[in-house]
């Protein structure tokens, strides 16, 4: 039975091209289909004891069915490049299982875009969960391994990596396990201690606000990565942000274990991304079905974007109970319009409109609206889509990839072209997208 069904599958799969016109003009088959193909392989290894198929040199393209994230900094997890290196996602043949690697190795790399392939292909066999992202000679290398030299060697074989950052996740696990929310439950001095320690010595991937309400009837945990999201968060009293975003799913556990550390009864939980969603549907569930004394009140706000996900914040009142909060905040999120802008990591052709490697992509609603040579000029056409008259106010989150002059030009072409118009900026320090943007 199992052995049909691998074989129907693979055979469906392949098929899944002539089956949808997005995946056919990205040259790519269905990610899920792949997924379930896969499954069944894992079944007849533990049923029958075959042997698992070896991960191909070159990874076929795989995209899901909204094309925009197969070409994003942020896509699809499993998906070749065009050169044949790893864009993102799993390693190539020889990597180790994820979950066995103990370090998480960041850095920028100083390298001609044409040493890149190289690089990602050295990186393919010493670890996974690889981002390497840029061009024009400066890439952002993102990797979990467990030999940091070679992460590190590979780097300087080809470039100049700089701002290298180092993190053992191992020991993140084991901080989250320890003591770390017992002692939050606490108040006072002590309390705001581990919150500041937590975000600027040890990368936790639970982030407690030492100023949220002790006090509060409801808590607010939120999903987000960047140190300027996160502090913006915490200014309108986010209990805790746990790490993640596209590409980084957090684990239902892990959104458990911080529903678990608040002292609120009733908690509204933000994924702030559409990929997380399920996730934090699960983590509510689990933490509401608790003993007596252990269940909490859990709802979860379906935010898809960080700037839905600050824009609810905004209407959080900590005394007020979950659903009183959760019918505030989504009316707040229903007003706005939100868009981002990310970099194509590999060549392709969505929906009639074609994407080169290195292009600057502006997404709203899950669709490419833009395609350029700039991130200013992805903006502007992003933004000249969006705005309608109602518009008064743009929020513009730049992140570790923006630079000052990216963001003045934006902020004089919305004044020449839609004088109407306030803008306000953020440092939000978000990686692999330049910039989240939200219109009111």
């Amino acid at each position: 039975m199992a052995d049909r069904c691998k074989t129907a599958g693979q055979e469906s799969l392949e098929r899944t091209p002539e089956l949808l016109e997005v995946l056919a003009e990205a040259g790519v088959v269905d990610a899920g289909g792949a997924g379930l193909v896969l499954l069944w392989d894992a079944v007849l290894w533990v049923v029958d004891g075959r042997e698992l198929p070896e991960p191909p040199e070159e990874l076929p393209g795989v995209v899901g069915v909204e094309g925009a994230e197969g070409v994003s900094a942020g896509g699809s997890a499993v998906h070749g490049s065009a050169d044949g290196g790893v864009a993102a996602g799993h390693a190539g043949a020889g990597a180790v299982d994820s979950g066995e690697q103990r370090y998480e190795v960041m850095y920028f790399l100083e390298t001609p875009d044409e040493d890149i392939t190289a690089f990602r292909q050295a990186w393919g066999g010493i670890g996974d969960s690889i981002v390497v992202v840029g061009g024009d000679g400066l890439w952002n290398c993102h990797i979990h391994t467990n030999d940091i030299g070679a992460a590190i060697e590979a780097g300087i074989e080809v470039g100049r990596p700089r701002q290298i950052r180092i993190t053992d996740l191992f020991e993140q696990v084991e901080h989250i396990e320890s003591d770390m929310f017992s002692e939050f439950a606490g108040d006072g001095e002590e309390g705001s201690k581990i919150g500041e320690t937590s975000a600027a010595e040890t990368g936790d991937p639970i982030w407690l606000n030492p100023d949220c309400a002790r006090d509060a009837v409801c808590a607010v945990i939120s999903v987000a990565t960047g140190e300027g999201i996160r502090n913006l968060m915490g200014m309108l009293g986010v209990h805790e942000v746990v790490s993640g975003g596209q590409s980084m799913n957090p684990s239902t556990e892990l959104l458990l274990q911080a529903i678990e550390a608040v002292s609120a009864s009733e908690v509204v939980l933000l994924p702030n991304n559409k990929n997380i969603i399920p996730v934090a549907h699960q983590a509510a569930e689990a933490a509401m079905s608790g003993g007596a004394e252990a269940a909490k009140k859990v709802l979860v706000l379906e935010t898809t974007s960080i700037p839905e996900g600050i824009a609810a914040l905004s209407a959080y009142d900590p005394q007020a109970d979950a659903g009183e909060n959760l019918a505030a905040m989504q009316e707040e999120v229903s007003e706005l319009a939100v868009g981002e802008v990310t970099q194509a990591v590999r060549t392709t052709k969505v929906e009639g409109r074609e994407i080169s490697e290195g292009d600057f992509i502006a997404i709203s609603g899950g669709k490419i609206l833009s395609a350029a040579a700039t991130p200013a000029v992805a903006a502007c056409e992003l933004l000249d889509k969006l705005i309608v008259p109602e518009h008064e106010l743009l929020t513009l989150f730049a992140g570790e990839l923006a630079d000052a002059e990216t963001t003045e030009k934006l902020l004089l072409w919305l004044k020449e072209n839609h004088p109407h118009m306030e803008a306000e900026t953020h440092d939000g320090g978000q990686p692999l997208y330049h910039y989240y943007l939200s219109l009111i």
